[in-house]
C-alpha cells in the first residue's frame, strides 16, 4: 500500500514568551511556568527535556483573557 501525506495548510502561529505573558496577566514568570507545567491554562504547554521549554500561543492566550472559551462552555480552568 502506497500512502501520501497531505500536510495541512501551514498557518502562521505567533507565540509569546512566558516573561510577557506573564507581565500581561499581572502574575510572575514563575506561576505562569508552574501553571503551564501543570496543565492548568489552555493556551500554552511546557515539556521537559534536560530542560522545561514552554509554548504560548498568542491568539489563544488573548482569547484567554478576553473570556472567550477554548474548547467548550463546560471547560474551566481551576488554579
Amino acid at each position: 500500500m502506497h500512502y501520501k501525506h497531505q500536510l495541512a495548510p501551514q498557518k502562521s502561529t505567533s507565540k509569546i514568551s512566558v516573561t510577557e505573558a506573564a507581565a500581561i496577566m499581572g502574575v510572575t514568570p514563575q506561576f505562569l511556568r508552574m501553571g503551564l507545567r501543570h496543565g492548568k491554562f489552555p493556551f500554552g504547554t511546557a515539556v521537559k527535556f534536560k530542560r522545561w521549554s514552554y509554548y504560548i500561543n498568542a491568539e489563544r492566550f488573548f482569547s484567554y483573557l478576553a473570556g472567550r472559551d477554548m474548547d467548550s462552555q463546560d471547560q474551566a480552568v481551576s488554579l
